[in-house]
Formats: C-alpha cells, sequence, structure tokens
C-alpha cells in the first residue's frame, strides 16, 4: 500500500483498517497526503497505539482534527447523529444511525474521540455532542473524514430498504468526496 501511495499523486485515498496495525511509516505518508492538499478517509482500530495523547505521538491525527480519548470495547456502542442533516448521513442514501450493531467478532470496534477545533464531529456515541465521545469527524475543507468505528459489526438494515445501513454509510462517504 504504501509503494502505491507514493507511486502517483491520488485524488481520494480510502484507508480502511479493520485489521491488523499499520505501520507508523504509514502515518508518515498519508500526513503527506493531507498537508498537501489531498482528499483521505481513515478508520482503524489501532489508533490509541499511535494518537496525539500516546507516547507514539503522530501529527497526522491533528492534521486529521482528532485526538484521542478512549477504545471502544467489546460489545460495541451505537453511533448516533449528531448532525442529522449532514451529507453523510442523507445523500445519496439515507442512513439511521447504528444503534443495532452485533459484537463478539473484534476486541476493539474504534475510538472515542476529541474533535479538534475548527473540526466538525458530526456522529457520536453519546445522543448529544459531548467532549471526547465523538465517533465521525470531518475537515479540512470537506477534504477529510476520520471514522473512530469499524464496519464489521454493522450489518443491520434498521430502515428496510434492503441494503446494508453500513454500505450506505460508504456510498455517501464517497459521494461527499466527489
Amino acid at each position: 500500500f504504501e509503494t502505491a501511495l507514493t507511486s502517483q499523486p491520488w485524488d481520494i485515498v480510502i484507508v480502511a483498517n479493520d485489521n491488523y496495525s499499520p505501520a507508523a511509516t504509514l502515518f508518515d505518508l498519508l500526513d503527506t497526503h493531507v498537508t498537501g492538499g489531498g482528499i483521505l478517509y481513515f478508520h482503524g482500530w489501532t489508533i490509541g497505539n499511535y494518537a496525539t495523547t500516546k507516547a507514539m505521538a503522530h501529527p497526522f491525527f491533528a492534521h486529521m482534527g482528532i485526538d484521542y480519548n478512549f477504545n471502544d470495547y467489546d460489545p460495541p456502542d451505537p453511533v448516533l447523529w449528531w448532525d442529522p442533516a449532514h451529507q453523510l448521513f442523507n445523500s445519496p442514501m439515507s442512513v439511521p444511525e447504528f444503534t443495532n450493531l452485533t459484537g463478539g467478532i473484534y476486541g476493539t470496534y474504534g475510538q472515542y474521540l476529541h474533535a479538534l477545533p475548527g473540526f466538525d464531529a458530526v456522529a457520536g456515541y453519546t445522543p448529544a455532542p459531548s467532549a471526547g465521545d465523538a465517533a465521525l469527524v470531518t475537515g479540512n475543507d470537506g477534504r477529510t473524514i476520520f471514522k473512530g468505528f469499524l464496519d464489521g459489526q454493522n450489518d443491520a438494515d434498521l430502515d428496510g430498504d434492503g441494503m446494508p445501513d453500513g454500505r450506505e454509510l460508504w456510498i455517501n462517504i464517497v459521494g461527499y468526496f466527489l
């Protein structure tokens, strides 16, 4: 992945890391992409090992607008829309809140986050915005999304439209960047 990332310029980079820990060198490359004006979506389960409050701090996380608070362990916590009108939840798909999650798949399902000033926490683990409880943070003039939860625990179709809710969010994420 690192070789491909540096082989040419990319319009959009997507890192969906539900398994294993990425090398610290990947954060150098992703940080260069973001600070150079690139578009990036990122989620991963090992952020606590690298985030800004840890010994292995990396500036990438600040450039993505987040500060790590703590991990979401089994069972996974529901993710609620703090900005229900946001495009990520409404266009082109209507995406219901993630309230029917499956545990027993992972040990860590994501992270509780602090959104840094100038970034928008559009979803979180509490019914209303609360410091340190953010789950989805956008920023950099619409060029970045940091999702603090994984995909594997959500195979529900709460709106009954025949499509898993997690897939609907992915469709909207790609649409957001396009």
